[in-house]
């Protein structure tokens, strides 16, 4: 099951700042902030610590994520009630192709605002998740999608398997989503840093003897290209 909630003001501030921060250029091209970031906070961001940062981000979002945020409570409604129709359904498909069962399926929801994007933290089994989506499928989908990164990632562990590659991460769980039945219309591709990668990757799924060996293959071949 998952704990739905509305992020607070000051969750998402820190969210937009590490989001920023760690995918300049993902933010650059998309734009997933539903606000518009002067540039003298965005060198900032780029050049501080969060702490610098705190004020000018919270100053600048809170009058926007007030008005934003009764339809973010409506469209949450929505929401809890789209994936609890599915959650037996999704999750039963990850652990029958991974070939593992999902260690914790307690989870914290934390539905964004002003943001557009997904995420996750690991240690706390929380997914974040925008509070609008195109169709039930893309909502649905990007559900899935960051559930499966905390399962991919407790498998990492549970495998002893050395790699703490995100590019691997979010091109694993496109081929393992990919094809199922609840967004098979999606059309779900990688962002142009992943593709060169993925044409790699992808005959390792097609021709894969388990999970757990697919996985290894592809540790091996990172840690081959890095050399």
């Amino acid at each position: 099951m998952i704990l739905w909630k509305i992020i607070s003001l000051e969750c998402e501030a820190k969210a937009i700042y590490s989001f920023i921060k760690n995918h300049k250029d993902i933010y650059l091209r998309y734009n997933n902030i539903k606000i518009s970031i002067p540039k003298e906070i965005l060198t900032k961001i780029y050049r501080e610590d969060y702490s610098e940062v705190k004020e000018d981000l919270l100053n600048l979002l809170k009058e926007e994520y007030s008005k934003e945020r009764k339809k973010a409570e409506d469209n949450l409604i929505n929401i809890k009630n789209l994936w609890k129709s599915n959650e037996e359904t999704i999750l039963k498909y990850i652990e029958e192709i991974t070939e593992e069962p999902i260690a914790n399926k307690n989870y914290y929801g934390s539905v964004g605002v002003l943001t557009t994007f997904g995420g996750y933290e690991q240690k706390a089994n929380i997914i974040y998740i925008p509070c609008k989506f195109k169709s039930k499928e893309n909502a649905l989908y990007l559900i899935a999608h960051e559930i499966f990164h905390l399962h991919y990632w407790n498998l990492v562990k549970k495998l002893n398997l050395k790699t703490n590659s995100w590019l691997l991460s979010e091109i694993v769980v496109v081929l393992v989503l990919n094809d199922f039945k609840l967004w098979k219309d999606l059309k779900i591709g990688y962002l142009s840093e992943y593709k060169e990668f993925s044409r790699k990757i992808s005959p390792l799924w097609k021709n894969r003897t388990s999970f757990e060996d697919f996985l290894r293959k592809n540790i091996e071949l990172i840690n081959s290209m890095k050399k």
